[in-house]
């Protein structure tokens, strides 16, 4: 069997505070997971800059990439590293700039030839009475997606703010544009 490599881009690589390293935990630790990946790395961006880089992520810990510290390069080198690794795709996720997410998409698809996956917010975070919310309605979530296709992404799913009509937005999405290619394919 060939065993995927799977790269987990998430705040909770580190520390375990919520939802997303729980879920992890179940992935990481199934019997299902195990029999069908050969590797996964975390990958976690870093906030800050406290203490030393060599030991920030405690103990088998190793900071790669920071752009906080000056380590590492840009996009395209980290395409490269993740390809020498073998990882099987790369991507990019929640950005508070969505509309600067096929540019960066852009840049991967021009770096690698593997699959590229796009996980934008719904819009800018704001600051509301209960914390931040992302108040993009789905619609608009969804205008995005053929941009973020068109750049180079293989894979689009939801970041941060969206929920179940954002998704089916963006599934209705997806169909209107294979549809338009298949017109324009025969």
């Amino acid at each position: 069997m060939n065993m995927l490599n799977i790269v987990h881009v998430t705040h909770e690589a580190v520390v375990k505070v919520g939802g997303i390293g729980t879920v992890l935990e179940g992935l990481l630790t199934s019997a299902e997971y195990d029999r069908q990946v050969g590797r996964s790395l975390l990958l976690c961006p870093l906030f800050n800059n406290d203490g030393d880089v060599s030991t920030r992520l405690g103990p088998g810990g190793e900071v790669t990439y920071s752009s906080i510290d000056g380590m590492g390069a840009g996009v395209v080198e980290m395409c490269d590293e993740m390809a020498k690794l073998g990882v099987d795709a790369v991507g990019a996720d929640r950005t508070e700039f969505p509309d600067g997410l096929p540019a960066i998409i852009s840049v991967m698809r021009g770096a690698t030839d593997l699959p590229i996956y796009a996980e934008p917010n719904a819009g800018a975070a704001e600051l509301g009475e209960s914390g931040r919310v992302y108040p993009e309605k789905p619609a608009t979530y969804a205008e995005r997606y053929a941009t973020i296709s068109e750049a180079g992404a293989n894979l689009v799913a939801g970041g941060l703010g969206t929920s179940a009509p954002h998704i089916a937005a963006l599934i209705r999405a997806r169909q209107v544009r294979q549809r338009k290619q298949a017109k324009q394919q025969g």
